[in-house]
């Protein structure tokens, strides 16, 4: 692109055409470095009009349209309009080449590797908003904690390759029981957190219940049965404002130990709240 550029201008100059729209060419250019490539392609419709309409059609008006003149208003108008459809290729393929690269760090960075669930980034980002969402909509929030069952187990007995199966194959069950609308993120090591937005306490156990009970039924890669304990909390329009991020987490936190503490395989919250 940049070869290109720098060859179509220093023909312009050398050629005299100081004058010519060609450099209205300067409008695709502009928008490829601030905007995507559709908006980038909407801008150069507006060079496009000018120098095969508008231009002409004054210079026509001038000269006439015969002689020596109209030829080279016709010569001028053919040049400027073949390098700026070479100009504009050229920046419409580096600027979705740009997109794409873009997408692809954006998805290494918001997305676990291992799992293709949020990035523990990704996931903060996200329940920030909904977190704020709630607050302004007066709308619950739920969190679930979930942590395998004797993981290092796992581990220590058939490998980190197996575990991680196991981790992918959590995520996709987990991701197979919850609404699309529900943010499953990787908290740390085989701790995931899930948002449930707009959702009251006794709806979030029963998610995680639904969860549990996927999870124990499911045949694991060489390790076959597998575990889970959650932890379950939430905020309704009466006590998130009570509240802020840290101490949602904690509550969840202090649930899934609690769930720990009483056995493992289970659902637990420490809100006095009635249980289903």
């Amino acid at each position: 692109m940049i070869v290109t550029i720098i060859f179509s201008f220093t023909y312009y100059l050398l050629k005299g055409y100081l004058y010519v729209l060609f450099w209205y060419s300067l409008i695709p250019l502009i928008a490829g470095i601030f905007y995507d490539v559709r908006k980038t392609i909407y801008a150069s419709l507006i060079p496009l009009v000018v120098n095969t309409l508008i231009f002409p059609l004054v210079e026509f008006n001038k000269f006439g349209f015969k002689g020596s003149e109209a030829e080279g208003i016709l010569l001028i108008s053919v040049e400027s309009l073949l390098s700026y459809f070479a100009f504009t290729i050229a920046v419409v393929i580096y600027r979705s080449f740009l997109d794409n690269y873009q997408k692809v760090v954006e998805s290494l960075v918001e997305r676990d590797s291992l799992t293709g669930a949020f990035s523990r980034r990704k996931l903060f980002k996200i329940l920030e908003e909904r977190f704020r969402v709630s607050l302004e909509k007066a709308e619950p929030l739920s969190l679930l904690m979930l942590d395998i069952d004797r993981f290092k187990k796992v581990n220590d007995t058939y490998g980190h390759q197996v575990g991680d199966l196991v981790l992918k194959k959590l995520v996709e069950v987990v991701k197979k029981s919850v609404r699309s609308s529900d943010v499953v993120g990787r908290y740390g090591g085989e701790e995931f957190l899930i948002v449930l937005p707009n959702t009251q306490l006794g709806d979030a156990l029963k998610v995680a219940e639904k969860i549990r009970k996927n999870v124990e039924n499911t045949n694991f890669p060489v390790v076959g049965e597998v575990t889970i304990s959650i932890g379950v909390t939430a905020g309704d329009r009466n006590t998130l404002r009570n509240k802020n991020l840290d101490s949602l987490i904690q509550e969840a936190d202090d649930a899934l130990y609690l769930a720990k503490k009483r056995g493992r395989n289970r659902v637990e919250t420490v809100l006095e709240l009635v249980r289903v």
